[in-house]
């Protein structure tokens, strides 16, 4: 009970803080059928694919890569979002690839012109991936 109250009032002061600066909370908008999304396979591979029609658990997802569509849970797919110069930056977040149409979770570590170096989640690092090859 103690830490619903503490939850409770941490998210309450982080919306009086967000409202006082002028920020409203938005949340992302829903991924709909026929949205093109990043979508997790299994384990930890992400793919490029098109949102399809509901399924059991969320939505059916058409694979970029032409792999048979198959269902995959809402939290699992997101919106695809290209990684511009302004957003691939040392130390954000990104999915980037790895080999073939797989993407990984991953960290940009440096940035060299148009190349872009990054740690994945699992420690490995790969350098010279350019934008085209960075999801946020």
């Amino acid at each position: 009970m103690r830490n619903k109250i503490l939850i409770s009032l941490l998210i309450m002061s982080s919306a009086v803080m967000m409202f006082a600066a002028g920020c409203s909370p938005k949340a992302p908008a829903a991924v709909k059928a026929g949205d093109a999304v990043m979508a997790l396979w299994s384990g930890n591979s992400w793919y490029l694919g098109t949102a399809d029609t509901a399924c059991d658990t969320g939505l059916n997802v058409k694979w970029a890569d032409g792999t048979s569509p198959s269902c995959v849970a809402t939290a699992s797919i997101f919106h695809e979002v290209a990684a511009t110069k302004d957003t691939a930056v040392v130390g954000a977040n990104v999915f980037a690839k790895w080999y073939g149409s797989a993407f990984y979770k991953a960290t940009v570590t440096a940035v060299n012109a148009d190349k872009y170096s990054v740690k994945y989640y699992d420690g490995i690092t790969k350098d010279d991936l350019t934008l085209a090859d960075l999801r946020m």
